[in-house]
């Protein structure tokens, strides 16, 4: 330990033994001491010096293994503060990307929403529709039955005009050969024939004018009820495609509701994560201020 020369070492060897046996012994020390108390003053304090300053040379090694042990904590707590400063950075990017689809899906729920909206009034509108060609419908047959009751009712006084003017004629006909029969009552015969062809005369004018009235009333029967079944089918395919709308439309709302939903739920992970990393970064933080405040 201590940097003593040889021939310094062996005269102090010397001077402690006595006997010159080559061994110091316990007396032979104890004499040493008291004929040299200066020298063993000198001996022990430099001694005791190399001894502290091994052991503040053994501190300082402790103390720099300990700073390099800090020095590697410090950059491995600032390697994971970093990669957590990244993680936060990544997931407020894809908070915000999260935030966006959401308020891209909510606005595709509220157009989604105004679609199912105008639908149900197109289907209302169609219903409504339908209603009034079933009404225009009804109008119609309900005309055209009372047309085919007039109808009938001028057929039937057709039948009748018909059945007086053969009558008539065979009047007529009786009164020819009444006066083929009775010449002797020639004149009252012309006469009765005159009133009898004046009779069927005005009955076939009266079949004549009944003719025309049936006709006529065969032109008036309302042509329109076909038109109006024609519109009820129209009015029927409009309500089936504007429900046929609806239900898209509907389903269209529902599949956009459950896309927000989603994006919704997918942010608020996200930001629960985000608030993960932000509580793991306080700890690290902390640790590498104590880390940097260690090693000073």
């Amino acid at each position: 330990g201590l940097d003593f020369a040889s021939s310094i070492l062996d005269d102090l060897y010397r001077k402690a033994d006595f006997d010159r046996d080559g061994v110091i012994s316990w007396p032979e020390w104890q004499r040493f001491c008291e004929l040299y108390p200066a020298l063993l003053d000198s001996l022990y304090y430099r001694l005791k010096a190399h001894f502290e300053h091994l052991a503040e040379v053994g501190k300082i090694d402790g103390v720099k293994e300990q700073r390099n042990g800090l020095v590697d904590r410090e950059r491995q707590l600032q390697n994971n503060l970093d990669q957590l400063k990244s993680d936060h950075d990544d997931l407020q990017r894809r908070y915000g990307d999260a935030d966006l689809k959401v308020q891209g899906e909510q606005d595709g729920l509220r157009a989604a929403e105004d679609q199912s909206r105008d639908g149900a009034k197109d289907l209302d509108r169609a219903r409504q529709l339908k209603a009034d060609k079933e009404r225009d419908f009804a109008n119609e047959r309900e005309r055209e039955r009372q047309a085919q009751l007039r109808a009938a009712e001028s057929a039937r006084e057709v039948e009748d005009a018909r059945r007086k003017a053969n009558a008539a004629q065979q009047n007529v006909d009786a009164a020819e050969a009444t006066e083929r029969r009775l010449l002797q009552a020639l004149e009252d015969a012309r006469r009765e024939k005159d009133r009898q062809m004046g009779i069927a005369a005005d009955a076939r004018a009266a079949a004549a004018a009944a003719q025309d009235r049936h006709n006529q009333i065969l032109g008036d029967i309302p042509q329109t009820v076909e038109l109006a079944k024609s519109a009820l089918q129209d009015a029927d395919r409009d309500l089936a495609n504007a429900d046929q709308n609806q239900r898209a439309l509907s389903k269209q709302v529902h599949d956009s509701a459950q896309r927000v939903q989603d994006a919704a739920r997918s942010r608020d992970d996200l930001n629960r994560q985000l608030q993960g990393n932000r509580d793991r970064q306080d700890p690290c933080q902390r640790a590498l201020d104590e880390a940097k405040r260690a090693i000073g």
